[in-house]
């Protein structure tokens, strides 16, 4: 039946086109070849003089203009169908809605929206859920003034006093990280430009965050010290593969700052003291081909969820004084028909969560910590994997 009704929609379409939507002259981009050589294989690409990052050549945007009046005529005689299914849409919609809430150092956050507004509203109460709302970010509000508006990264620090924000106002994916201090509602001097990823560290002082390179690939991480100049950032890391992408992040535990590097088969995680930005980050276990891994904290051990000797993963932990393979303990075995998607750590009481896969259905199994770093199973939440055991 639904394609019955693609068919219809494609006919009518079709018929809309051709009978009313030929007035207006189609433009056609003119061709430019400009060649590429890699490897001895070259490439042409006859439209890359429509890049333009600046957004302020003068050809391009004229013939962006008559592409979009192009379309504007060819469409035309669709509005009110247009109309109707938008209104269709959105009553679907429950326009005013609010997430669940989660707590994060002594606040629980969540997000909301309310009917008739285009973003979200991001809050926050101190101490329980039934304190009074603080809303912290409230992007109908920020977006005032710009035509385009989308927020990237956001990030309370540690004490709950500032937020640190990524914003693109223009469309050219170039995010500018800002800090505004939830106080007063003031935005700080504190101004960078073509950032990705960041995170605080536990001093309320330092921000560590990734920058791109003419690709677009995140390659770089920095550390910012707030009410600083951002020509006095501190280069930390600089990543020479063009087949890795690097980011930063904080554990849940707070403890540590990892500096990810990834490409698409192998990965190499870093790390530090989340109280000792300064510090120099260490190599958790070095990259090597078709080797993955992923880590989290708790306690004294790092939880690494790795294929080594897996194909589908598995999950093992390691002290941190000493992350390397020779000292891993197994905690999830490898099974070759389960995949072990990802973990969490649940700060009290202490569990650890992990998802996996089975015949395309997904499990979630939840395991309690006891003595000496043991864990217990306490619940799997899936039926027929629990059955395959």
């Amino acid at each position: 039946m639904k394609n019955i009704y693609r068919i219809i929609f494609s006919i009518f379409l079709t018929f809309i086109l051709f009978n009313f939507g030929w007035t207006q002259q189609l433009p056609i981009a003119k061709i430019v070849p400009k060649y590429d050589t890699l490897h001895h294989d070259v490439r042409v690409d006859n439209y890359y003089w429509l890049r333009d990052d600046s957004r302020t050549n003068p050809e391009v945007i004229e013939y962006l203009k008559a592409e979009n009046a192009y379309t504007d005529v060819v469409m035309k005689p669709t509005e009110a169908f247009q109309e109707t299914l938008y209104n269709e849409i959105v009553r679907r919609i429950k326009e005013t809605d609010q997430d669940p809430h989660y707590p994060d150092g002594g606040y629980f956050y969540y997000t909301r929206t309310e009917k008739g507004k285009q973003s979200p509203i991001f809050c926050s109460k101190k101490g329980s859920t039934d304190a009074r709302e603080e809303i912290y970010f409230d992007q109908n509000e920020m977006s005032k003034g710009f035509r385009y508006y989308r927020t990237a990264q956001m990030e309370v620090n540690p004490d709950g006093n500032l937020l640190a924000f990524s914003v693109d106002t223009n469309g050219s994916e170039n995010y500018i990280l800002n800090v505004k201090n939830l106080t007063d509602g003031t935005i700080l001097s504190d101004r960078v430009e073509n950032t990705q990823s960041l995170t605080w560290a536990m001093d309320n002082k330092a921000i560590f965050y990734t920058t791109e390179d003419s690709a677009k690939r995140p390659y770089r991480v920095y550390r910012h010290t707030l009410g600083s100049k951002s020509s006095d950032d501190q280069l930390v890391y600089e990543e020479k593969d063009a087949l890795y992408t690097v980011g930063i992040d904080r554990t849940r535990s707070d403890k540590y700052i990892f500096m990810i590097s990834s490409a698409s088969n192998s990965d190499e995680w870093r790390y530090i003291p989340a109280d000792q930005p300064t510090a120099e980050f260490k190599v958790v276990v070095p990259r090597r081909p078709e080797f993955e891994y992923s880590v989290d904290h708790w306690g004294d051990y790092f939880y690494i969820r790795t294929n080594k000797d897996a194909k589908t993963f598995r999950l093992v932990r390691a002290p941190i004084t000493d992350p390397s393979e020779k000292n891993w303990g197994e905690i999830i075995p490898y099974r070759k028909d389960v995949t072990v998607e990802g973990m969490r750590h649940w700060m009290e009481p202490k569990y650890l969560s992990h998802s996996c896969t089975r015949k395309m259905l997904s499990s979630m199994v939840l395991l309690r910590f006891i003595c000496r770093g043991m864990v217990h199973m306490v619940r799997r939440l899936n039926r027929h994997l629990a059955r395959s055991d």
